[in-house]
This record gives structure tokens, sequence and C-alpha cells, in this order.
């Protein structure tokens, strides 16, 4: 039972990437994931837990900067939990090779 607890909380996680906090802390006591058990769940996979939380804030991040071009840098990294845009750009050059800024341009500019 546990395992499927871990499964669905980790989907959940999938598709909500900020909730990470909300699935361990702040569920009644019969549904609350203990940090450790969705630790555990991502030990058989390559990437830790922490990990796993910061790309898929990044692709998230990114997504948003793509999908509005209105959006600023700033305003991702702030919407996405990073600490400041520095700390944004930083963790992006080391997913992506390039900066946020540079991404965008090429991918709003195939073919240059």
């Amino acid at each position: 039972m546990e395992n499927v607890a871990a499964g669905l909380r980790r989907q959940l996680l999938e598709n909500h990437p900020l909730q990470h906090r909300r699935l361990v802390l702040h569920q009644p006591r019969a549904q609350r994931l203990k940090i450790r058990t969705l630790q555990r769940s991502f030990a058989t996979t390559a990437e830790p837990l922490s990990a796993y939380i910061r790309r898929r804030r990044l692709e998230e991040a990114t997504r948003l900067l793509l999908a509005t071009p209105s959006t600023t840098i700033s305003e991702a990294a702030a919407r996405w939990h990073f600490t400041d845009s520095s700390h944004f750009v930083r963790t992006f050059r080391k997913q992506y090779d390039c900066t946020p800024s540079d991404y965008i341009h090429r991918r709003r500019s195939p073919g240059e």
C-alpha cells in the first residue's frame, strides 16, 4: 500500500512541483507521506528527490518564459521559487549550458 501511495504522490509531484512540502507536511495524518518515504521512492532512480524538484521547477520556469514573452527572467525565477534571478540563471546554465536569454532567443528564432 505504501508503494501505491508513494507512486500517487510522485505523480502529483510531477504535475505540481511546488507542492512537495504540502505532500509531506499538510496532509491528514493517514495520507501524510514521510519525507524519507518520498526520498526512498526516488532511490531507485538516477535522480535524487531534490534534483528532481529543482529540474521540474526549472522546466516550468522555462515553459513560462517561452509561452509568455512578456515574462521577465526575474518574474519566472520568483514564480518558481528560485532564491533570485542570479540563482535561476546559474541553475539554468548548469542544466542547459547557456543562459535563459540565449535559450529563449534560440527557441524563438529557429534556423539562425
